[in-house]
């Protein structure tokens, strides 16, 4: 192709509201010849030509299929990652100065095709059994071409602080057009005054993605249980970040107190009214659904607690039972 007829495809997606002149961009790349590429989804940061030379730039149609996915999937997705993902960053086996980045999200080995499901979505990753574990890893270059880019067009962060001061590590190392050696990398200290979360409980609340951020983070740290007791029980819990969970409890609007015991955060409902406003939020038709095994452990203890005496007067959905 000419240098003239890739200009005037770039003035053509550069019309299009959606995509808009600030997120198509031409680049060249030369070798033996020149080869013109269009970038509709800008990549985040500096990729290097030994990252390119094991995964070439995504074509125009893969870009497209990419800011297809739903803003909602992407709020799952990140809520997923805030509870039992990880952007580990470790020193190269290869060359111990250098660095090595990739996000891990490790479930138990029962959600195996639930990640499967979603890497077949996200057409990023490869997802492998280790033991008891379904493991999800995603690659630097990937997080580069297509995670991190879709989370910044769509206005979605992390929320958990410690997956945001992951994410500023790795903003770090790719914001450098050199190669960044791991003894450079700032500390969690180092970072604590660009993590940038919201303020407040309440200030969680009124992010536009939140509740669909929720669902991700259910499927990684909720439960739905019954109690040695007897009561029917719904529990999030995670091991940091106060103002994080206690902005679930505000948002299920509850009157127990966090429990903080052994470093964990966790939030237990079991009262009746607590039980209502929770199957009200996850039985909602107009929320994202749950995923995977949570999704059948949900749907197992509404079976089980319809038919307990003293849950017959909470309304249960008809389509779920």
């Amino acid at each position: 192709m000419s240098y003239w007829g890739a200009a005037v495809i770039t003035s053509m997606f550069s019309a299009i509201p959606v995509i808009g002149q600030s997120l198509t961009e031409l680049r060249t790349y030369r070798d033996n010849y020149s080869v013109y590429s269009i970038n509709i989804l800008k990549p985040y940061g500096f990729i290097s030509k030994y990252q390119r030379s094991h995964s070439p730039a995504k074509t125009i149609s893969e870009q497209l299929y990419y800011l297809s996915i739903s803003y909602r999937d992407i709020a799952v997705f990140v809520g997923l990652i805030d509870g039992d993902g990880s952007i580990i960053i470790s020193k190269n086996s290869k060359d111990t100065n250098g660095i090595s980045a990739v996000l891990s999200i490790n479930l138990h080995v029962r959600d195996y095709e639930f990640l499967l499901k979603l890497q077949r979505k996200f057409r990023i990753g490869n997802v492998r059994i280790n033991g008891s574990f379904a493991v999800y890893v995603i690659s630097r270059t990937e997080l580069q071409d297509v995670l991190f880019p879709l989370m910044i067009h769509h206005g979605i962060e992390f929320l958990n602080k410690g997956r945001k001061t992951q994410f500023l590590r790795f903003q770090y190392i790719v914001e450098r057009e050199r190669i960044v050696f791991y003894h450079e990398l700032p500390s969690g200290k180092d970072l604590a005054h660009h993590l940038h979360l919201p303020a407040t409980p309440k200030d969680y609340i009124k992010l536009p993605y939140f509740m669909d951020w929720l669902i991700g983070f259910t499927i990684a740290e909720g439960s739905f249980h019954i109690n040695k007791n007897g009561d029917a029980c719904c529990s999030i819990k995670q091991k940091e970040h106060y103002n994080l969970m206690y902005a679930i409890k505000l948002f299920f609007d509850t009157k127990v107190n966090l429990d903080s015991h052994g470093g964990n955060n966790k939030i237990s409902m079991s009262s009746k009214e607590d039980l209502q406003k929770v199957i009200d939020f996850y039985s909602n038709e107009d929320n994202m659904p749950l995923s995977g095994y949570k999704y059948l452990q949900y749907n197992q203890w509404l079976y089980v607690i319809k038919r307990m005496n003293r849950y017959k007067t909470l309304i249960y959905p008809l389509q779920k039972i």
